[in-house]
């Protein structure tokens, strides 16, 4: 059975069991595998060994060495240190006969029941090693060939790869395979998620070898259908992936038209300037990451809370966020890609009730331009503003979530949590403006609003910053009024309808 059939029977098993939270009759989940593994297991066991083979004769063919791309910049243009303030506006009366802020009914939540034990998949094989890992928060178990644990050894080159592919090849790997990917299903983990969890076994099994982790994983992540190679260069061995993502800032070579990023799962870059490695890929591993989040992964919530205070017009308002610190756990370790992919990511159900239900009230009956000027102040004054150079030391988008939790943000961290609480509670629609070392939105109002604007389709869309401290709708930073931003859709109108 290849990978992509094996994904499916356990995703059948998962609809059957798991249509609920997975923690919610968890021992039922845990028997109805075990029944699935053994009613399946002749099936389980049809993999074609003859590929391993073939793949194993083709590594020892000599490799190509290749120069490495550095990584793509997002934006060479430097984001200025301090934002500018615009002038007070006196504030024009109010048009009762404008469009009013509706009562849009927040996101469904459903909060994540925190498991009491720890959820073990182990077989229970008497041959099979019981291997502890922590995903962030949740313990885990899954059984591990022992074999798994022998190190790799030296020299590198494609030879002793190649050995090493046969004898993880002769292993029970179908066990971890299986196990680890009915948890990436139960966890709801997108595919960078499920490779932290690849991460975290082979990191566990060999916590001080970077060779031995990027080898098991590269072997993981080919048997699950993941178009994953391996390069060596000076004793070193490093992991490759393409993604349907840029990866920015990560170093690639070019195959055939496709990037292969450099890629590491510890939040620890990767650098090399050339590799030794193979025009090919294991047969039937075609999968590519997607570093999109639809769903954020369902682990135990950690809430922090704090005040943060704004005033708008006048009257001062202390708004209690809170932060789940278990996903901002999870987005430390998460690559710098895409814009709309941060656009995109929801908020966890504690953190968005708390925002959410503190924010409602101050835009709920209000016009369209009111509710929106109100965010815009919200967003610009009740956190700091600091480059991601002056806080992070190096370029770093912020989801959403991450804004609320940090003592500083700029301006795209700015824009994505904006376009979240316009899409979300005012019901309108957002567009991005990329300008040169800046970003911004725009929002389409279903009146006639003045001030500054672009046009996309049909759509007026009028400018609004978030960064831009103190400016109300319509209003462009003086130092890029002249500049001609860069449209992005953004996927944020998914929040209207997406139950969390």
């Amino acid at each position: 059975m290849n990978s992509s059939k094996l994904t499916a029977v356990i995703g059948a098993a998962i609809v059957t069991t798991l249509g609920f939270s997975p923690f919610a009759g968890l021992a039922h989940a845990q028997k109805d595998y075990q029944e699935w593994l053994k009613k399946d297991k002749q099936a389980f066991e049809k993999y074609l060994e003859e590929r391993d083979k073939e793949f194993s004769r083709f590594l020892k063919k000599e490799w190509q060495s290749l120069e490495l791309n550095h990584g793509v910049k997002r934006d060479a243009q430097p984001k200025p240190v301090k934002m500018p303030r615009a002038e007070a506006i006196p504030i024009r009366p109010i048009d009762r006969s404008a469009p009013l802020v509706k009562d849009i009914p927040l996101p469904e939540y459903k909060p994540r029941p925190v498991p009491q034990k720890k959820l073990d998949l182990q077989l229970g094989s008497p041959d099979a090693d019981a291997l502890d890992i922590d995903y962030f928060g949740l313990a885990l178990r899954v059984s591990v060939d022992p074999g798994f644990r022998q190190p790799f050894g030296s020299p590198i080159d494609n030879n002793s790869i190649s050995a090493y592919w046969t004898r993880l090849g002769g292993l029970k790997y179908k066990v971890i395979m299986a196990e680890t990917e009915f948890l990436a299903q139960t966890l709801e983990l997108n595919d960078w998620g499920y490779g932290l969890l690849l991460n975290k076994v082979a990191t566990t099994l060999f916590a001080t070898s970077r060779n031995d982790r990027n080898l098991l994983l590269w072997f993981l992540l080919s048997k699950s259908g993941y178009d994953a190679r391996v390069g060596y260069e000076d004793g070193r061995v490093f992991l490759l992936l393409p993604a349907m993502n840029v990866l920015y800032g990560t170093r690639y070579f070019v195959i055939q038209g496709t990037r292969y990023y450099l890629v590491s799962f510890d939040n620890r870059p990767e650098n090399a300037k050339s590799l030794h490695t193979y025009d090919g890929r294991y047969p039937g591993a075609t999968r590519v990451f997607n570093l999109a989040l639809s769903k954020l992964p369902n682990i135990p919530q950690r809430l922090v809370e704090r005040p943060v205070n704004f005033s708008y017009p006048a009257e001062s308002h202390t708004v209690n966020i809170k932060y789940d610190r278990s996903i901002i756990d999870f987005f430390q370790h998460y690559p710098l890609t895409d814009l709309p992919v941060y656009f995109g990511a929801p908020i966890s159900a504690g953190a968005a009730r708390a925002l959410l239900n503190d924010l409602k009230p101050l835009v709920l009956g209000k016009t369209e331009t009111e509710g929106v000027n109100t965010l815009l102040r919200f967003v610009q004054t009740a956190f700091e503003y600091q480059t991601d150079q002056e806080q992070f030391g190096r370029e770093r988008f912020l989801f959403a979530e991450e804004t609320l939790s940090y003592p500083y943000s700029d301006c795209e961290d700015r824009a994505i949590l904006f376009a979240y609480l316009v899409t979300t509670l005012l019901g309108l629609e957002v567009i991005g403006l990329d300008y040169p070392g800046h970003i911004a939105t725009a929002v389409h109002f279903n009146q006639s609003v003045a001030g500054d604007y672009v046009m996309h389709g049909r759509k007026k869309f009028v400018i609004c910053d978030p960064t831009y401290i103190n400016a109300v709708l319509g209003m462009t930073m003086p130092a890029i009024k002249d500049a001609k931003p860069k449209v992005m859709i953004l996927p944020t109108t998914a929040f209207l309808s997406r139950k969390m």
